[in-house]
């Protein structure tokens, strides 16, 4: 993803106003950050860590594919928490879990490819 493409600032925004309901002080301390780094992220001027990301994706249900892309549900209709994802998972393996609910098919394809030596070490 190059940096022009990304808009994940935008979403945030977009949902902190319009569903959260709150100010940015208010998401800034749900998720443990301060309103100067919550109003750098929604303004594309300081990216979130996987961790933060996941974070604001589990503290709010939102969408990883959607937060990060733009593309399909902002929301998810359950919790994380149905696709196994447990608090012992980091937030990779949780992200990863949920690209393999998302995209069963091409995760099944990436899964065979990998497996049949398309990655030697990572």
């Amino acid at each position: 993803m190059q940096d022009s493409d990304w808009q994940a600032g935008e979403r945030i925004r977009l949902f902190r106003k319009t569903v959260a309901g709150q100010t940015q002080a208010e998401f800034a301390e749900n998720i443990g950050v301060t309103r100067q780094t919550m109003n750098a992220y929604e303004r594309d001027r300081q990216r979130p860590n996987m961790r933060m990301i996941q974070a604001i994706c589990t503290q709010y249900d939102l969408s990883l594919r959607w937060l990060l892309t733009g593309e399909g549900e902002m929301r998810h209709s359950r919790r994380p928490d149905y696709m196994g994802v447990t608090e012992d998972h980091t937030p990779e393996q949780h992200a990863l879990i949920e690209f393999i609910n998302e995209n069963s098919e091409r995760a099944t394809k990436i899964t065979h490819m990998l497996m049949d030596g398309g990655i030697v070490d990572l």
